[in-house]
């Protein structure tokens, strides 16, 4: 399916298959600010960038196996982002690599790791930071955009949601991840590795963000 690969959106009627939590539906496909089926059959493992997108996302996955790595935006400092910068939504820090002798706050980081699989759907809220492993295999997911301010500004007459309906989803599924008990990067290091004046063979021995989600997820979900 090379159209589907390389294009950012989906015809309507492959759309209306879409599964959308009730405060959704009045929304229009024109109204989504991007539309990416994402297909593959890698041979290895994948994983993206840590960054945070400014639209609202829900991820469907539809086939294979999705780990992700969120991190709050009221943390954005101990990632040492720059918001005044071209590299907006992104960080220096390596997520592949922590350098804690360049960027000791990394440590301070609460990490919340998610396992998708076939029919799960994540909203990812807007200014979340996030890191996405595609394991190796099959996989097919589905990914949509959109402001927060296009959904409050409909109201679907077939299920009563109003202004107010996605603006409760958003608040409770960012309560849910702020409040659901994630670890410390600085918890997962070896001792005396976390803070400022670490020894160099910290830098050998540290977990990478990577790392850190294979060893939380079965312990957290």
């Amino acid at each position: 399916m090379p159209y589907y690969r390389h294009c950012g959106g989906l015809p309507a009627a492959l759309l209306a298959d879409v599964a959308l939590p009730p405060p959704l539906h009045a929304l229009q496909a024109h109204e989504f600010d991007n539309v990416v089926l994402w297909t593959g059959n890698l041979s290895y493992t994948r994983t993206s960038p840590l960054h945070f997108d400014p639209q609202e996302n829900l991820m469907h996955l539809i086939d294979g196996e999705k780990h992700l790595l969120l991190i709050d935006p009221v943390e954005s400092v101990l990632l040492y982002a720059d918001f005044e910068s071209r590299s907006l939504g992104n960080t220096p820090v390596d997520p592949a690599r922590v350098d804690l002798k360049r960027f000791p706050l990394a440590a301070r980081v609460a990490l919340w790791p998610v396992t998708l699989r076939p029919g799960d759907v994540l909203l990812i809220p807007s200014g979340w930071w996030h890191i996405v492993t595609t394991r190796r295999g099959r996989n097919v997911a589905l990914t949509l955009q959109f402001q927060i301010a296009a959904a409050a500004a409909t109201t679907d007459p077939a299920t009563g949601f109003s202004t107010t309906g996605f603006t409760f989803l958003h608040a409770q599924e960012k309560l849910r991840m702020r409040h659901s008990g994630g670890p410390r990067l600085e918890e997962l290091l070896p001792k005396g590795c976390a803070g400022r004046g670490a020894p160099s063979s910290c830098l050998a021995e540290a977990r990478t963000l990577a790392d850190v989600t294979w060893m939380t997820t079965a312990q957290l979900l």
